[in-house]
């Protein structure tokens, strides 16, 4: 039986305490269906927990509401995880390490099942508890004003005929910047990333500069012309990943430097982040999602977050 897509074992990973905060991560955002179990699990972290409010997914508002009846609270906004590849690969070890642990003996099995059966026996009473508590008027919905809000108007549309112009594209300003403001965090940096606005691989061949919503990496020497990679001959590769997206330009010289991030940590600054592995470099933007990496043997770009050694190309 393949482990990984049975969604008994997706549904147990989701209600578990004990699993990781990456693989939490990755069920709620692969499994629509499971996003509720997700938010009621103990151990979810509070920015899970955030990006799960913002959905306007009723299952799942009323499971955060019952989380907030009983003042339980996520453990963290960025948690660490287990390593730098991608949130399926996390995920799939975890279903895996599920089924090998049911299949060790019967008993175990049997345990196991018994611990899930009461975690949903315990979820079921909650909610029986929290209907009584809001029929009875407990927690009275606040009462809605039934006669319609008047349409905002501007004053200087009463005083200043003149000024409509300087109004109307203010007007229409504010929404966007509310709608950008509100994007929320999807590839969240781990909570172990350092705070840096300049890094360097350990190797010194690769400069990155992040700041706010941009980082950009420069590599000094490079085989790609051997390889057959495009490049940028005499002049420099500098891969960049912003909100908008990932791409390659070429400089005349590197930008950068800073402290040497070791092999196998994160680094983050704004809403960038970057991690640092014996193969290369790889960094995104943990909003959108624009991702790149790089190292001497090549380069690519992506747009699903951030790009692990075993994605690598080279």
């Amino acid at each position: 039986m393949n482990n990984q897509s049975d969604p008994r074992n997706l549904h147990q990973l989701a209600a578990d305490p004990g699993t990781d905060y990456e693989t939490l991560r990755d069920i709620a955002y692969r499994h629509p269906e499971l996003r509720a179990v997700v938010a009621q699990n103990p151990h979810t972290y509070s920015g899970l927990l955030e990006w799960l409010g913002s959905l306007g997914d009723p299952a799942v508002d009323q499971a955060l509401a019952q989380r907030r009846a009983y003042g339980q609270q996520g453990p963290g906004r960025f948690p660490p995880v287990s390593q730098a590849a991608s949130g399926t690969a996390a995920l799939d070890q975890a279903s895996r390490q599920q089924g090998n642990r049911s299949g060790e003996s019967d008993g175990s099995s049997q345990s196991r099942v018994g611990l899930v059966l009461g975690i949903l026996i315990a979820i079921a009473l909650v909610l029986v508890v929290i209907s009584i508590v809001v029929f009875k008027g407990i927690f009275p919905s606040r009462p809605v004003d039934p006669s319609p809000a008047p349409a905002p108007q501007s004053s200087a549309q009463s005083t200043e005929p003149e000024s409509n112009g300087a109004a109307e594209e203010q007007s229409e300003a504010e929404p966007e910047q509310a709608q950008s403001d509100e994007q929320p965090i999807v590839y969240p940096a781990p909570a172990g990333a350092v705070q840096a606005g300049e890094i360097m691989a350990p190797s010194g061949n690769i400069a990155c500069t992040l700041s706010d919503e941009t980082v950009s990496c420069v590599i000094v020497d490079d085989d790609y012309a051997a390889a057959g990679v495009e490049n940028c001959g005499d002049r420099l590769t500098n891969l960049v990943a912003t909100a908008e997206g990932a791409s390659r330009e070429c400089v005349e010289s590197a930008q950068g430097g800073g402290q040497a991030l070791e092999y196998g940590k994160f680094a983050t600054s704004g809403d960038v982040a970057c991690q640092s592995t014996q193969n290369g470099m790889s960094c995104w933007n943990v909003k959108s999602g624009a991702s790149f990496a790089l190292a001497r043997q090549g380069w690519m770009v992506g747009e699903q977050g951030p790009i692990g050694e075993d994605q690598f190309r080279w």
